[in-house]
Protein backbone atom coordinates (compact mmCIF):
# COMPACT_ATOMS: atom_id res chain seq x y z
CA UNK A 1 0.00 0.00 0.00
CA UNK A 2 1.15 3.51 -1.02
CA UNK A 3 2.05 6.17 1.54
CA UNK A 4 2.15 9.58 1.46
CA UNK A 5 3.88 11.53 3.63
CA UNK A 6 3.34 14.62 1.89
CA UNK A 7 0.12 14.96 3.31
CA UNK A 8 -0.73 17.63 5.92
CA UNK A 9 -4.37 17.92 6.05
CA UNK A 10 -7.04 15.22 6.04
CA UNK A 11 -10.93 16.30 5.57
CA UNK A 12 -13.57 13.66 6.13
CA UNK A 13 -17.16 13.28 5.44
CA UNK A 14 -19.33 12.29 8.54
CA UNK A 15 -22.15 10.53 7.73
CA UNK A 16 -21.25 6.94 5.56
CA UNK A 17 -17.44 7.75 6.09
CA UNK A 18 -16.17 8.62 9.61
CA UNK A 19 -19.41 7.51 11.46
CA UNK A 20 -21.12 3.93 11.44
CA UNK A 21 -24.50 2.69 11.03
CA UNK A 22 -25.63 4.13 14.01
CA UNK A 23 -24.14 7.50 13.91
CA UNK A 24 -21.42 6.56 16.57
CA UNK A 25 -17.95 6.74 16.30
CA UNK A 26 -16.08 3.63 16.66
CA UNK A 27 -13.23 3.22 18.87
CA UNK A 28 -10.87 2.08 15.99
CA UNK A 29 -11.80 5.77 14.06
CA UNK A 30 -11.43 7.30 16.76
CA UNK A 31 -7.80 6.15 17.93
CA UNK A 32 -6.60 6.64 13.97
CA UNK A 33 -7.62 10.02 13.74
CA UNK A 34 -5.96 11.10 17.34
CA UNK A 35 -3.00 9.40 15.83
CA UNK A 36 -3.23 11.56 12.69
CA UNK A 37 -2.65 14.50 14.89
CA UNK A 38 -0.33 13.29 17.12
CA UNK A 39 1.90 12.83 13.86
CA UNK A 40 1.51 16.67 13.34
CA UNK A 41 -1.44 16.50 10.65
CA UNK A 42 -4.42 18.17 10.18
CA UNK A 43 -8.05 17.07 10.74
CA UNK A 44 -11.56 17.93 10.47
CA UNK A 45 -14.42 17.43 8.79
CA UNK A 46 -17.02 18.00 6.04
CA UNK A 47 -20.69 17.23 6.11
CA UNK A 48 -23.80 17.88 4.92
CA UNK A 49 -25.12 18.17 9.04
CA UNK A 50 -26.03 21.31 10.49
CA UNK A 51 -22.52 22.02 12.41
CA UNK A 52 -24.04 22.27 15.97
CA UNK A 53 -25.32 18.58 14.90
CA UNK A 54 -21.17 17.83 14.83
CA UNK A 55 -20.51 19.21 17.80
CA UNK A 56 -20.35 15.68 19.62
CA UNK A 57 -18.15 14.07 17.64
CA UNK A 58 -16.02 17.19 17.10
CA UNK A 59 -15.45 17.03 20.79
CA UNK A 60 -14.44 13.49 21.13
CA UNK A 61 -11.95 14.13 18.06
CA UNK A 62 -10.75 17.45 19.52
CA UNK A 63 -11.08 19.37 16.29
CA UNK A 64 -9.89 22.75 16.57
CA UNK A 65 -9.87 23.80 12.80
CA UNK A 66 -13.39 25.20 11.43
CA UNK A 67 -16.00 22.56 10.84
CA UNK A 68 -17.22 22.56 7.15
CA UNK A 69 -20.96 22.00 7.50
CA UNK A 70 -24.04 22.57 4.91
CA UNK A 71 -22.34 21.04 2.25
CA UNK A 72 -19.78 23.70 2.51
CA UNK A 73 -22.22 26.63 2.95
CA UNK A 74 -20.93 27.31 6.40
CA UNK A 75 -17.90 27.24 8.37
CA UNK A 76 -17.60 27.57 12.15
CA UNK A 77 -15.64 26.42 14.95
CA UNK A 78 -16.75 24.24 17.57
CA UNK A 79 -19.00 25.94 20.47
CA UNK A 80 -18.21 29.25 19.01
CA UNK A 81 -20.98 31.54 18.33
CA UNK A 82 -19.57 34.13 14.79
CA UNK A 83 -18.79 31.69 12.19
CA UNK A 84 -15.94 32.68 9.26
CA UNK A 85 -18.53 32.68 6.32
CA UNK A 86 -21.94 31.55 6.18
CA UNK A 87 -24.49 31.79 2.74
CA UNK A 88 -27.65 32.06 2.78
CA UNK A 89 -30.48 30.87 0.88
CA UNK A 90 -32.53 33.82 -1.28
CA UNK A 91 -36.20 33.87 0.49
CA UNK A 92 -37.52 33.71 -2.94
CA UNK A 93 -35.95 29.81 -3.00
CA UNK A 94 -37.57 28.74 0.60
CA UNK A 95 -40.96 30.17 -0.42
CA UNK A 96 -40.51 27.91 -3.87
CA UNK A 97 -39.18 24.69 -2.03
CA UNK A 98 -42.18 25.02 0.37
CA UNK A 99 -44.79 25.64 -2.74
CA UNK A 100 -42.88 22.29 -4.59
CA UNK A 101 -42.70 20.20 -1.49
CA UNK A 102 -46.02 20.40 -0.25
CA UNK A 103 -48.82 19.17 -2.52
CA UNK A 104 -46.76 15.77 -2.79
CA UNK A 105 -46.09 15.57 1.09
CA UNK A 106 -42.31 15.53 0.68
CA UNK A 107 -40.75 15.60 3.86
CA UNK A 108 -38.61 18.58 4.01
CA UNK A 109 -36.51 20.89 6.33
CA UNK A 110 -35.18 24.15 6.77
CA UNK A 111 -31.19 24.57 8.68
CA UNK A 112 -31.01 28.01 10.24
CA UNK A 113 -27.83 28.81 12.68
CA UNK A 114 -28.59 26.87 15.49
CA UNK A 115 -32.56 25.54 15.24
CA UNK A 116 -33.98 23.69 12.49
CA UNK A 117 -37.70 23.88 11.22
CA UNK A 118 -38.94 21.10 10.01
CA UNK A 119 -42.25 20.67 8.40
CA UNK A 120 -45.09 18.55 10.59
CA UNK A 121 -44.64 15.28 11.06
CA UNK A 122 -41.42 15.08 9.72
CA UNK A 123 -39.33 11.80 10.03
CA UNK A 124 -36.17 13.78 8.89
CA UNK A 125 -36.27 16.00 12.81
CA UNK A 126 -35.79 12.77 14.46
CA UNK A 127 -32.37 12.57 13.88
CA UNK A 128 -32.01 15.75 15.50
CA UNK A 129 -33.85 14.53 18.26
CA UNK A 130 -31.71 11.70 18.50
CA UNK A 131 -28.33 13.69 18.81
CA UNK A 132 -29.50 15.75 20.61
CA UNK A 133 -29.64 12.81 23.47
CA UNK A 134 -26.32 12.27 22.30
CA UNK A 135 -25.46 15.69 22.88
CA UNK A 136 -26.86 16.19 26.10
CA UNK A 137 -24.54 12.99 27.71
CA UNK A 138 -21.65 14.87 26.46
CA UNK A 139 -22.57 18.32 27.52
CA UNK A 140 -22.99 19.88 24.16
CA UNK A 141 -25.39 22.44 23.59
CA UNK A 142 -28.74 20.72 21.69
CA UNK A 143 -30.39 21.73 18.48
CA UNK A 144 -33.93 23.60 18.68
CA UNK A 145 -36.36 21.78 16.78
CA UNK A 146 -39.84 24.57 15.70
CA UNK A 147 -42.04 22.53 13.53
CA UNK A 148 -43.17 25.23 10.72
CA UNK A 149 -46.77 24.46 11.56
CA UNK A 150 -46.00 27.06 14.63
CA UNK A 151 -44.81 29.61 13.04
CA UNK A 152 -46.67 32.92 11.11
CA UNK A 153 -47.12 32.07 7.78
CA UNK A 154 -45.04 28.56 8.57
CA UNK A 155 -41.65 30.56 7.53
CA UNK A 156 -38.78 30.94 9.95
CA UNK A 157 -37.97 34.35 10.50
CA UNK A 158 -34.03 34.23 10.39
CA UNK A 159 -32.31 33.25 7.09
CA UNK A 160 -32.14 29.65 6.11
CA UNK A 161 -28.53 28.17 5.70
CA UNK A 162 -29.93 24.51 4.07
CA UNK A 163 -33.02 23.20 3.34
CA UNK A 164 -33.08 18.83 3.17
CA UNK A 165 -35.93 17.35 0.89
CA UNK A 166 -36.96 13.83 1.38
CA UNK A 167 -38.56 12.58 -1.56
CA UNK A 168 -41.40 11.09 -1.72
CA UNK A 169 -42.52 7.74 -3.01
CA UNK A 170 -42.70 8.10 -6.81
CA UNK A 171 -40.63 10.64 -6.83
CA UNK A 172 -37.10 10.76 -7.46
CA UNK A 173 -33.89 13.52 -8.02
CA UNK A 174 -34.62 12.75 -11.53
CA UNK A 175 -38.36 13.08 -11.32
CA UNK A 176 -40.83 16.26 -12.11
CA UNK A 177 -40.03 17.53 -7.85
CA UNK A 178 -36.16 16.72 -8.27
CA UNK A 179 -35.51 18.91 -11.51
CA UNK A 180 -37.90 21.70 -10.23
CA UNK A 181 -36.09 21.60 -7.29
CA UNK A 182 -32.54 22.13 -9.15
CA UNK A 183 -34.32 25.01 -11.08
CA UNK A 184 -34.64 27.08 -8.58
CA UNK A 185 -32.85 30.23 -8.81
CA UNK A 186 -29.88 31.02 -6.38
CA UNK A 187 -29.51 27.37 -5.31
CA UNK A 188 -26.88 24.60 -5.03
CA UNK A 189 -28.72 20.87 -5.15
CA UNK A 190 -26.66 17.93 -4.50
CA UNK A 191 -27.49 14.11 -3.24
CA UNK A 192 -26.01 13.31 0.29
CA UNK A 193 -28.42 10.35 0.86
CA UNK A 194 -30.27 8.08 -1.03
CA UNK A 195 -33.89 9.33 -1.85
CA UNK A 196 -33.33 12.88 -0.74
CA UNK A 197 -31.85 16.37 -2.18
CA UNK A 198 -29.56 18.84 -0.31
CA UNK A 199 -30.64 22.32 -1.19
CA UNK A 200 -28.01 25.00 -0.63
CA UNK A 201 -27.09 28.63 -1.52
CA UNK A 202 -25.62 28.78 -4.46
CA UNK A 203 -21.68 28.48 -5.16
CA UNK A 204 -21.37 26.03 -1.74
CA UNK A 205 -19.63 23.24 -1.92
CA UNK A 206 -17.35 21.58 0.65
CA UNK A 207 -14.46 21.32 -2.25
CA UNK A 208 -14.65 25.23 -1.76
CA UNK A 209 -14.87 25.14 1.74
CA UNK A 210 -11.92 22.46 1.96
CA UNK A 211 -9.82 24.92 -0.29
CA UNK A 212 -10.47 28.14 2.24
CA UNK A 213 -9.30 26.26 4.79
CA UNK A 214 -6.15 25.09 2.94
CA UNK A 215 -5.29 28.29 2.43
CA UNK A 216 -5.69 29.58 5.49
CA UNK A 217 -3.27 26.94 6.45
CA UNK A 218 -0.64 27.64 3.78
CA UNK A 219 -1.45 24.22 2.60
CA UNK A 220 -1.35 23.86 -1.02
CA UNK A 221 -4.43 21.16 -2.19
CA UNK A 222 -1.43 18.93 -3.26
CA UNK A 223 -1.08 18.04 0.39
CA UNK A 224 -4.49 17.85 0.92
CA UNK A 225 -6.36 14.05 1.69
CA UNK A 226 -10.47 14.12 1.16
CA UNK A 227 -12.34 10.75 2.08
CA UNK A 228 -16.15 10.71 1.19
CA UNK A 229 -18.87 8.08 -0.02
CA UNK A 230 -21.69 10.96 -1.52
CA UNK A 231 -21.95 12.81 -4.72
CA UNK A 232 -22.16 16.06 -2.19
CA UNK A 233 -18.07 14.77 -1.79
CA UNK A 234 -16.94 15.14 -5.24
CA UNK A 235 -16.39 18.77 -5.44
CA UNK A 236 -13.64 17.96 -2.06
CA UNK A 237 -12.38 14.71 -3.96
CA UNK A 238 -12.00 16.31 -7.36
CA UNK A 239 -9.49 18.78 -5.34
CA UNK A 240 -7.81 17.10 -3.35
CA UNK A 241 -4.51 15.57 -3.69
CA UNK A 242 -5.11 12.21 -2.40
CA UNK A 243 -9.02 11.65 -3.10
CA UNK A 244 -10.23 8.19 -1.33
CA UNK A 245 -13.52 7.16 -1.40
CA UNK A 246 -15.59 4.44 0.67
CA UNK A 247 -16.45 0.78 -1.03
CA UNK A 248 -19.68 1.14 0.35
CA UNK A 249 -20.32 4.87 -0.99
CA UNK A 250 -22.41 5.55 -4.34
CA UNK A 251 -21.23 4.88 -7.70
CA UNK A 252 -20.65 8.50 -8.35
CA UNK A 253 -17.76 9.00 -6.94
CA UNK A 254 -15.89 6.52 -8.13
CA UNK A 255 -14.08 7.95 -11.43
CA UNK A 256 -12.98 11.06 -8.45
CA UNK A 257 -11.22 8.65 -6.16
CA UNK A 258 -7.77 7.45 -5.98
CA UNK A 259 -8.06 4.77 -3.77
CA UNK A 260 -11.21 3.37 -1.75
CA UNK A 261 -11.61 2.78 2.03
CA UNK A 262 -13.63 -0.28 3.62
CA UNK A 263 -16.93 -0.39 4.20
CA UNK A 264 -17.47 2.75 6.59
CA UNK A 265 -19.25 0.34 9.29
CA UNK A 266 -16.42 -1.90 9.41
CA UNK A 267 -13.92 1.10 10.59
CA UNK A 268 -12.98 1.57 6.85
CA UNK A 269 -11.25 4.91 7.43
CA UNK A 270 -9.76 4.18 10.26
CA UNK A 271 -8.05 1.08 8.32
CA UNK A 272 -6.93 3.91 5.36
CA UNK A 273 -5.69 6.81 7.57
CA UNK A 274 -3.14 3.95 9.21
CA UNK A 275 -2.42 2.04 5.93
CA UNK A 276 -1.39 5.52 4.29
CA UNK A 277 -0.47 7.72 6.99
CA UNK A 278 0.76 6.03 10.27
CA UNK A 279 2.63 2.79 9.61
CA UNK A 280 6.08 3.07 10.65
Amino acid sequence: MARFDHIKLVVSDLDGTLLNRESLLSEANLQAVKALKNKGIYFTFATGRMDKMTWHYAEQLEVELPIISCNGAMLRKRGESEWFYRRTLPREAVLEIQRLCEPVNADYIFYGVDTVYPVENSKRADSFRRYNKLAEQSGQPLIKIIPLDQLPDRLPSETITKAFVIFPPGESVDSDLGSALTRIEGVEAVVSMHGATDIMPLGSSKGDAVAHIANELGIPMEQVCCLGDQSNDISMLQQAGLAIGMRSGAVSIREHCDYFAEHFNCDGLGRALRQFFLQD
